[in-house]
């Protein structure tokens, strides 16, 4: 049966049940509307007597039944939005998080144009795309072990018409082969194994635990590999930014204030907490 845009959305708010507010089930009806007909939240607002099909309906209900199974919203529409880029996502990638937009701002904030940049465990693409984005002139790398990660970036940068070179390529691997950059820039995986039955069910159960956990019960593994390939393939002058755990900001920062690099800083994100790592090669 049809069913109007206003009876559709007392229906979905009144279904959706998995952890969210009143005000993210009201999002949710719009991102799932949008992606299922096409409608936007504009014509929900001035048309909301308009029916909708009984197959569109039948989309819409079955999308909600696997929010209330955990499943993110994400995953269900194929796509998601960092900083200015609307980006293809998939369960082989590492869902793009706000924290991310700020450590892009962090290094647009210290860069400049036409330098060589590698963003290591590139996952979406989200952190070298939005960096070519906003300056077209640097050349960008990203490397990630994940050869579906690589496809999904790969195929980003083809949708949003950026040249950035993907290659499958481990963090923890000789990169010489590469060249030498003025930028390194990662997001590595940092959670503890012992972490993880801290993180919300949906997180542990949806997105690629190569992405999220440290392979070893040192959750500084993957620093000390980003730490040691900069010694070989970072120009003196150049810059190393890391997105951090917050428990061992400080540890991060003591691992590159010990060896070959100077200005070492740790600065907060948004919500107070010590996220990010700045440190210049000597």
């Amino acid at each position: 049966m049809t069913l109007s845009l206003k009876k559709l959305k007392e229906s979905v708010v009144s279904t959706l049940q998995y952890n969210f507010t009143t005000r993210e089930k009201e999002q949710v009806f719009f991102i799932l509307l949008e992606h299922f007909t096409g409608l936007s939240k504009i014509t929900y607002l001035t048309s909301s007597d308009q029916e909708i099909t009984t197959a569109q309906n039948e989309s819409i209900q079955h999308g909600v039944t696997l929010l209330n199974e955990g499943i993110p919203i994400q995953h269900i529409t194929e796509k998601a939005y960092f900083r200015d880029l609307e980006l293809q996502v998939n369960k082989h990638v590492l869902l793009p998080r706000p924290e991310t937009e700020e450590l892009v701002s962090l290094v647009l904030g210290h860069i400049s144009p036409n330098q060589r940049v590698l963003d290591m465990g590139a996952g979406s693409g989200c952190i070298g795309l939005s960096l070519k984005r906003e300056l077209p002139s640097l050349e960008v790398h990203g490397i990630d072990i994940s050869q579906d990660a690589i496809d999904v970036a790969q195929l980003n940068a083809g949708n949003l018409g950026l040249e950035v070179n993907f290659t499958k390529l481990s963090m923890t691997e000789n990169l010489s082969g590469l060249g030498e950059f003025q930028v390194l820039v990662s997001n590595p995986p940092y959670i503890g194994k012992n972490e993880a039955p801290d993180l919300e069910s949906n997180v542990y159960q949806h997105e690629p635990h190569i992405a999220l956990f440290s392979i070893t019960e040192d959750p500084l593994y993957f620093y000390k590999a980003i730490e040691k390939s900069a010694l070989v393939i970072l120009k003196p002058g150049g810059f190393v930014f890391l997105e951090l755990h917050e428990n061992y900001a400080n540890e991060t920062a003591e691992l590159f204030k010990s060896k070959k690099f100077e200005d070492v800083e740790i600065f907060n994100d948004l919500q107070g907490k010590l996220r990010f790592l700045k440190a210049k090669r000597i």
